[in-house]
């Protein structure tokens, strides 16, 4: 429940239940009001709320009730939606993933899937576990100051993750599929100067199975590389997802 130091605002909120009336918001949350109160937000502090459609709004707090937390808006500005990016990850250990998951958020991802790979970290993926992740992505997004919320879902298997994509592209550690792999960067700058998605699928620590390259290989999936270390999954999720991302910029 950290504050916003040095960003003009003391906190960021989420505007997931509000009421708006003439340049007062209500909010009405109990998880964010409960999040205010326990960062002891003050009458005259200044916060910013985060709407899901893109909207950030600069407030003062004007007053503050166990249930509610009344704010007078003093301006918005809209941030355009980043790049379409969706990365499938193999499961990795639970504090990885949910690492994985605080960072894409905070680089603005469209969507987070899991899958179990053969090779896959054994830990469980729950109810709770997939609630979990989407409380850090919260979370994340406040911190960040993005108003936009990944997806985050389970899978079940790497064939369930390919049947979902149109384009994917398969992030390949440094000793898959020799003679066969491309620069990720050229795969990128080939589909986002097109307009399309991207679909990362990132395999395991230990690489995809021999079977699973077969899989991806039948299915039409390139092989690509970051590189010619061996990095961790969520790792590469997230520096495949910056380079997407910053591609965007550049050729979107």
């Amino acid at each position: 429940m950290s504050r916003t130091g040095g960003l003009g605002f003391s906190l960021r909120l989420r505007a997931s239940s509000v009421r708006l009336e003439g340049d007062r918001a209500f909010l009405e949350d109990p998880c964010e009001v409960s999040h205010a109160r326990a960062c002891r937000l003050k009458v005259g502090e200044r916060v910013q709320l985060l709407f899901e459609d893109g909207r950030r709004a600069s407030c003062t707090v004007v007053s503050a009730s166990r249930g509610s937390l009344e704010l007078r808006i003093e301006g918005f500005e809209t941030l355009k939606r980043p790049y379409p990016v969706l990365v499938l990850m193999a499961l990795p250990s639970r504090s990885a993933l949910e690492e994985a998951v605080r960072t894409l958020t905070e680089l603005g991802v469209r969507a987070i899937g899991v899958f179990r790979s053969e090779r896959s970290h054994s830990s469980s993926t729950g109810e709770v576990r997939l609630e979990r992740l989407r409380r850090i992505a919260v979370e994340a997004s406040k911190q960040s100051g993005n108003p936009y919320l990944p997806e985050v879902s389970f899978l079940g298997s790497l064939e369930e993750a390919v049947g979902l994509c149109l384009g994917p592209i398969a992030c390949a550690a440094p000793s898959e599929g020799e003679g066969e792999v491309s620069p990720l960067g050229r795969l990128l700058a080939e589909r986002i100067s097109r307009g399309m998605p991207v679909e990362l699928i990132v395999g395991p620590e230990g690489g995809f199975s021999g079977g699973e390259i077969s899989l991806l290989r039948e299915r039409g999936v390139p092989l690509a590389r970051l590189g010619r270390l061996t990095l961790r999954s969520p790792t590469a999720a997230v520096a495949a997802s910056a380079l997407a991302l910053g591609l965007s910029e550049v050729l979107g």
